[in-house]
């Protein structure tokens, strides 16, 4: 019994000792997961990791007799390895192959998105136009507002010389009359007693006339006193300056004094233009009294206009006649007009601080549709400079930045655009200047016209101030 069981003890401790060798050959080929994947590759740790349950499940009694085995399968997993070593690193160079040849058919394809093929047939049916740089003189200048205006003389108030009832007028604003066009006629029982005094003034006057001479033959001939000569002298020389009196507000009523009789006297007197022009702002209607001192209506010469521009006085010394100023109405800011200075005020507005400027308009044709009184903005050029420019209408304005389209190419009979990317600096008179114009060569070929319709159909807008 004893010798069977130290038997049994023995067997179990060789079988404890082969397993524990097994163990150990098996233990020689265990890896870290992570890092077996970072050499070789996912899919060929799983074929290692395959193989090695094979190992264990069939190989490794003959690994534990044969140590010789033993060093070839070492020599076997090394080698398996280093070769999926290799291929992992071949797979890696050929995946960022790929990705270089797809990031540079990328960029070519977005060059080619930078650039617009249109035919000439497009290019005519869109009346286009091609241009290149130019050197263009950009002027600093001062801001200033103001109105259009007309000369005083070319403005007229009408207002009656006497009190009276609008007996008839026929006018509406916006009428234009000419100098000595009846305007409205007025009637006042006042015109009838005027009429009468000046014909009894003109009476008396002739009466008065014959005794003062009479009166001075016979004082001279010492035949009458000379008291009765000097009051026939008083009484004539009173009696003719009443007359003239009358007479001049005759004239100033629009009565004709030579031609007034008896027969002819009216109650009704008529109001003309003193000057050409339109009418405005009538105040007056028919049947109303209209007295000296209210305006009926007003008359304005716009054949002659200018700006009253007003400058604050901080800015005035940069200021003298004859230098060029651009001005464009509130209403209407891309029509833009032409004058010079032609006459700085002397005194300064105690309030606002500013001084009035007189500009004359040089193309007065072109401003026939503008009113006096309307406002404007206007800027005053004090010094310039030379820069490269090209016509507002070649740059575009999209997502934030500013485009012209150059011609790189013809190709089959089509014209092939590039957008570039410009800097703009002062716009003077539809020109803009190019502060980068070194990136576009002096011989290239810009699209100035109708670009718009190009660019601008992905976003983008026709660059304007």
């Amino acid at each position: 019994m004893i010798q069977l069981e130290k038997g049994k003890r023995s067997e179990e401790k060789v079988h404890s000792r082969k397993s524990e060798v097994s163990e150990g050959v098996v233990s020689n080929y265990r890896f870290n997961d992570s890092t077996i994947t970072q050499f070789i590759g996912l899919s060929n740790y799983h074929i290692i990791k395959s193989s090695f349950t094979r190992l264990h499940d069939s190989t490794v009694k003959q690994l534990k007799k044969n140590k010789k085995m033993k060093t070839y399968i070492n020599i076997f997993i090394t080698l398996f390895i280093l070769t999926s070593c290799q291929t992992a690193n071949k797979e890696e160079k050929h995946d960022d192959h790929e990705k270089q040849e797809q990031a540079a058919n990328g960029e070519e394809a977005h060059a080619h998105e930078d650039e617009i093929s249109i035919s000439q047939a497009q290019f005519k049916a869109n009346h286009m136009v091609l241009d290149s740089l130019q050197i263009y003189q950009f002027s600093d200048y001062i801001e200033a507002s103001g109105t259009i205006d007309v000369p005083p003389k070319n403005k007229a108030s009408i207002s009656p010389f006497y009190g009276g009832y609008v007996k008839s007028i026929n006018l509406i604003n916006g009428d234009f009359v000419k100098k000595g066009q009846l305007l409205f006629s007025l009637e006042n029982p006042d015109f009838l007693q005027l009429q009468q005094d000046f014909l009894q003034a003109k009476e008396q006057l002739a009466y008065l006339k014959l005794d003062y001479e009479r009166q001075k033959q016979l004082a001279d001939e010492q035949i009458a006193s000379k008291k009765k000569y000097l009051k026939a002298k008083a009484d004539y020389r009173v009696t003719k300056s009443k007359y003239q009196s009358l007479k001049r507000k005759l004239i100033m009523l629009h009565i004709n004094p030579d031609t007034l009789t008896d027969e002819n006297i009216r109650e009704t007197i008529f109001i003309y233009a003193p000057i050409s022009g339109y009418v405005s702002d009538i105040s007056i209607e028919k049947g109303a009294f209209l007295s000296p001192e209210k305006v009926a209506l007003k008359i304005t010469n716009t054949k002659h206009k200018h700006v009253e521009l007003k400058v604050y006085e901080k800015d005035y010394n940069k200021l003298k006649k004859g230098q060029k100023v651009v001005f464009s109405l509130q209403n209407s800011p891309k029509k833009q007009y032409h004058g010079t200075i032609h006459l700085l005020g002397k005194t300064v507005d105690k309030q606002q601080r500013f001084i009035n400027i007189h500009v004359h308009i040089e193309d007065e044709k072109s401003t026939q549709n503008i009113l006096p009184m309307m406002y404007v903005d206007a800027k005053i050029a004090i010094s310039n400079h030379e820069a490269k420019a090209l016509p507002e209408t070649a740059v575009i304005d999209k997502e934030a930045a500013h485009f012209v389209l150059v011609q790189t190419e013809i190709e089959e009979g089509n014209l092939i655009f590039e957008a570039k990317e410009v800097v703009i600096g002062d716009n003077n008179n539809g020109m803009v200047e190019i502060i980068n114009f070194l990136d576009i060569k002096p011989t290239d070929k810009i699209l100035v016209k109708g670009g718009y319709f190009l660019l601008g159909a992905g976003g983008g807008h026709q660059h304007d101030h």
